[in-house]
């Protein structure tokens, strides 16, 4: 969503599609790095922040600049910890060749890429092994 940019509105259609299947927000977890928080101008976060559902990454300030975290590592560790199911285009090839088994298993059998089609977020079926179709895939 966004033509390769970051859109705050592309964030709000996977959480809506997330609860359509039945999630309520405790189980819906979005990880952004605090610059994309900032530059919110459409006002989905702050509902999406008060419900708990968007979080910062970790940030730390060094030498008066910003130094950001390892995103990936917190998104998958997360992923790992809560059973979730990972969103992503990123493929996670450095964690998943760093990583122990947990984190390998969570990439290779709960990654789910994406397309965004007009306001259509588009999923395709998991290519976990077992090949569950979508529907029961996003009701684990």
């Amino acid at each position: 969503y966004g033509d390769s940019e970051f859109s705050a509105r592309g964030i709000k259609l996977a959480v809506d599609l997330f609860q359509s299947y039945g999630y309520p927000d405790s189980k819906i977890v979005v990880i952004l790095p605090a610059h994309y928080l900032s530059k919110d101008k459409e006002h989905v976060f702050p509902d999406l922040i008060r419900r708990k559902i968007v979080h910062k990454a970790f940030q730390q300030k060094i030498d008066d600049k910003n130094k950001r975290f390892y995103d990936d590592r917190l998104i998958v560790d997360v992923a790992v910890v809560r059973n979730g199911i990972i969103l992503s285009n990123d493929f996670y090839r450095d964690l998943f060749q760093d990583s122990g088994d947990a984190v390998r298993k969570a990439i290779r059998e709960r990654l789910l890429c994406y397309r965004f089609i007009g306001d259509n977020l588009c999923l395709p079926n998991p290519v976990s092994e077992g090949g569950l179709p979508l529907d029961r895939f996003l009701s684990m």
